[in-house]
This record gives structure tokens, C-alpha cells and sequence, in this order.
């Protein structure tokens, strides 16, 4: 038994956010709700009708009933409207009976055309791309894995599964980390939430599934330096769903996968397994110091500012390409 909630984490930089999240219910928040519920009364020693707490007992095994509860299952938690994996849109806050996602946006769209034209998907696209204009990409490919990287968050509700977005540059300060903020801004509202890549793959993996199980919608693995590597890793850019033991618990939870996945790093390479289930964007400033340089445009603020505007383009382009009829898609890799 769990509850949607807006969650305190780090971003990169050391800022405390909120992101949208899962939390489990303890007794003592279940007992609260059970207070609420209803009026609770015992008879006293003198036969006078008094009012009481929910007994222990009684929160205890509702707790206990698994199976028994009227609650519905919960697939996960989304910080922007989204596509169902029909196409249609999801824009109502709160729960989806559909696909099992809670919204937790609060920001308003402008009205969505249900078969947006192809000019509609130009004049949206462009938005978006003015907010990769300044970054240093190394050929066409890195540029449009970013686009991907903006759009694949807010279109997370319609797959399945995604692959791994990775951001590389020979050195730091190219606008790696910067990207993936820009990302989890339309996505979530916030900074990127990150991940530090341990090198025991114990502790990385307890990492991951430990922001797993808080539900964030996305997970940033933030400044890697080895290899990146893992099966728990792999799981999450593949598995539909997953198979996670909350820390000191023996009992395994089944959670559907709704996550979106990014790492950056210096250099960056992943190996093994995780090679065809990753999609990279090289940047390289071609300066000593690329942290140094001045920009004409703040992508992300321009993003705090409208952020209803640039889901609502990422929402357009897609639709846009499902009414076309998918025109020019390209066989699947295995397991996408």
C-alpha cells in the first residue's frame, strides 16, 4: 500500500527539489486515514459510549489484507500529461484508470488537436529545437537524441519500455548535466534528480532500485566515470516490469516500469548488455575552458517560464506523427 506525493531529493548542483514519487503507507499514516474514515467508539468501565483511536489491532490487519484491498493497482507516477499507449491523451490530474499512472503536473495545456498536421508538428518542433540551438552537438545524430531526450519524458505514458539517453563530452562544463535538467524541467517541473554511478556494483544497484522504488518518473545517473555497466541497469531500459526488494525486506515488490533513464559523464561508455539499449549524444565545445563561455538564450528558464508550452509541443509533435500514420518507422530492436 503506497501513496503519490511530491518527494525532497538533490538535484546536481546540491538543490533540494520535489518531484513527483511513491512512498509506502506506515501504520501510523494508515491508522490516521482510518481516524478519518470513520468515528471509533468503545464502551468504558462506567457503560458510557466514548470516542477512540482506531485500535491496533484493526490497522494492523487491514495492513496485513493484501489482495483484499478496494485500492487499484498503481503503474507509477508522471510529472506532465502524457499519451496512453493507444495515443490518446492523458491530461487529467490525479488517477488513470486506463494505465494505472497518477499526474501530479498542475500546469495547463493549451488545447491538443487530435490529428495535428504536419505544419502543426513543424511550428511545435521548432520550439523545442531552439532550446538545443546553443549546445555544441557533433553531428545530426547527438542532436536528434537530444530531441529525443526532451520529448521521451513526456511521452513515457505510450511505451512500454525506452532506452537509456546519454549525454558525453571529453570535458566537463560542455552542457551534458545541463540537458538532462532541461529534460526533467518539461518532464517533472524540477532540476534532474540524480543518481551518483558507485563503482561497487552493489552499492550502484541498491542505488537504483532505491530511486526506483520512491517512483520518480526519471532517473538521472549523473557524472559516471567507469564503464557504465549492470543487469539491474539493463532491467530498467528493457523490462516492461521489475522485480524489487526494498532494503531490509525480504518480501520482492512487482513494479511496472514507467521510468525514463539519462547518465552523463566524461567520456562516457557503456558496455556490455546496455550498448543496444542506449542511445548517445556526443557534445564537444572545442575550448580550454567550455564552462567559461556566454550563451544568448537560458533554455531552462525559458522552460520554468512556459512550461505548459513545451510539453504541449512535445505532446503535438508526437500526435502529430501517430495521425500521419507513422510514416517512415523503422523495424524494432529487440525488445523496443
Amino acid at each position: 500500500m503506497v501513496r503519490c506525493c511530491r518527494v525532497r531529493t538533490k538535484s546536481s548542483d546540491g538543490t533540494t527539489i520535489l518531484v513527483p514519487g511513491i512512498v509506502p503507507v506506515p501504520l501510523a499514516l494508515l491508522g490516521r486515514e482510518l481516524g478519518r474514515a470513520a468515528q471509533w467508539e468503545k464502551t468504558d468501565r462506567k457503560g458510557n459510549i466514548v470516542r477512540i483511536d482506531p485500535p491496533k489491532e484493526v490497522v494492523e490487519q487491514i495492513a496485513a489484507m493484501v489482495g483484499d484491498w478496494p485500492f487499484p493497482p498503481l503503474a507509477g507516477v508522471i510529472g506532465c500529461p502524457t499519451l496512453r499507449p493507444d495515443g490518446s491523451l492523458l491530461t487529467q490530474e490525479g488517477y488513470d484508470l486506463v494505465t494505472g499512472l497518477v499526474l501530479h503536473s498542475g500546469i495547463k495545456l493549451p488545447p491538443i488537436s487530435e490529428n495535428p498536421t504536419e505544419d502543426d508538428a513543424q511550428l511545435t518542433a521548432c520550439m523545442l529545437w531552439e532550446l538545443l540551438d546553443e549546445f555544441p552537438f557533433v553531428d545530426r545524430a547527438s542532436e536528434a537524441v537530444a530531441m529525443s531526450q526532451l520529448i521521451t519524458p513526456v511521452a513515457r505514458g505510450a511505451m512500454t519500455v525506452a532506452p537509456m539517453h546519454a549525454g558525453t563530452a571529453p570535458q566537463p562544463g560542455t552542457g551534458k548535466s545541463y540537458l538532462a535538467d532541461i529534460s526533467s524541467m518539461i518532464g517533472t517541473g524540477e532540476l534532474s534528480a540524480v543518481i551518483s554511478a558507485a563503482r561497487d556494483p552493489e552499492e550502484f544497484e541498491k542505488r537504483l532500485i532505491g530511486a526506483a522504488l520512491a517512483g520518480f518518473p526519471m532517473l538521472t545517473i549523473d557524472n559516471a566515470r567507469d564503464a557504465l555497466q549492470g543487469d539491474f541497469l539493463c532491467q530498467l531500459t528493457e523490462r516492461p516490469l521489475l522485480q524489487l526488494r526494498r532494503l531490509g525486506v525480504s518480501e520482492p515488490l512487482r513494479v511496472p516500469n514507467s521510468f525514463t533513464i539519462a547518465v552523463n559523464g566524461n567520456n562516457l561508455t557503456v558496455a556490455d548488455d546496455l550498448v543496444r539499449r542506449t542511445v548517445t549524444s556526443a557534445l564537444d565545445a572545442d575550448a580550454e575552458n567550455p564552462e567559461k563561455r556566454t550563451f544568448r538564450k537560458n533554455p531552462l528558464a525559458m522552460v520554468r517560464k512556459n512550461r505548459g508550452l513545451y510539453v504541449h509541443a512535445a505532446l503535438t509533435v508526437v500526435r502529430a506523427y501517430i495521425a500521419a500514420g507513422l510514416p517512415g518507422r523503422k523495424p524494432p530492436l529487440e525488445s523496443y
